[in-house]
């Protein structure tokens, strides 16, 4: 009779560690199953945004002349690129830009610098701000070097009698 408690002790034992075993893995196999169909979702393609090149050089100009540059704006990615903003770096420059680029087209940033308060050489800048989330920001850079219609040297100080 004490050898078939045993056995039945024994048997009851391996019973309960089974049914714990089972039981701590059904919530690991049901966490798997939950992540499964998260991991079945389409991912949509971010938008790319490209602009080649960044820096506009526009040479010699006279004081006063307004420099017209364009850049070209290209969406690499596989969603609409939004351009949401294009902020000039002071009050001489001036920005416009196509807002929504499809994927695969082109679009424009035009931007007008107005070169009356300056002389030598000058960098004129424009944040332009997407919802590419690899490069949300991007400096674009206007260059000239502006002559004045008259230049008497030597500078600074000129003495008329």
């Amino acid at each position: 009779m004490l050898q078939l408690q045993r056995i039945a002790c024994i048997a009851l034992t391996a019973l309960v560690a089974a049914g714990v075993s089972q039981a701590q893995q059904k919530p690991a196999s049901n966490k798997a199953k939950a992540a499964a169909p998260a991991e079945k979702k389409v991912a949509v393609a971010a938008p790319k945004i490209e602009v080649t090149p960044e820096t506009k050089d526009a040479g010699t100009v006279a004081k006063g002349q307004v420099i017209e540059t364009i850049f070209v704006v290209k969406n690499n990615g596989g969603s609409d690129l939004v351009i949401s903003d294009a902020r000039p770096g002071c009050g001489c420059t001036v920005a416009s830009f196509d807002k929504v680029i499809k994927p695969g087209a082109e679009g424009k940033v035009i931007t007008s610098v107005d070169t009356k308060s300056f002389s030598g050489p000058i960098s004129k800048s424009v944040l332009l701000v997407s919802n590419d989330p690899e490069r949300g920001q991007i400096n674009l850079f206007v260059k000239a070097n502006v002559k004045p219609f008259v230049d008497i040297l030597p500078q600074p100080y000129v003495r008329v009698a």
